[in-house]
């Protein structure tokens, strides 16, 4: 688990959070909208938490969203958070 990055944290926590990469199973879904900027970059999103020891990602895709994903398409986030936590 990551620490916090909140108001008063210690310069230590992001070196804490550097050294994590042993792996970590729990699943997890990049998910993005179609229309945003992270579309064109949601492989090296998924590159970056490999790379931290995640070992169990999956992508999506939300139809017609901009990075406001639940403004623009609230459906497709219901399709998305139901494909996933069904499983």
């Amino acid at each position: 688990m990551l620490r916090s990055k909140s108001t008063g944290r210690s310069p230590k926590d992001g070196d804490w959070n550097t050294a994590q990469t042993a792996p970590n199973s729990t699943p997890l879904v990049v998910a993005v909208g179609e229309k945003s900027f992270f579309a064109a970059h949601q492989q090296t999103l998924v590159d970056g938490y490999r790379a931290k020891g995640m070992t169990h990602i999956e992508t999506a895709v939300i139809p017609d969203a901009s990075p406001c994903v639940v403004a623009d398409n609230l459906g497709g986030v219901a399709d998305v958070v139901a494909r996933y936590a069904a499983r």
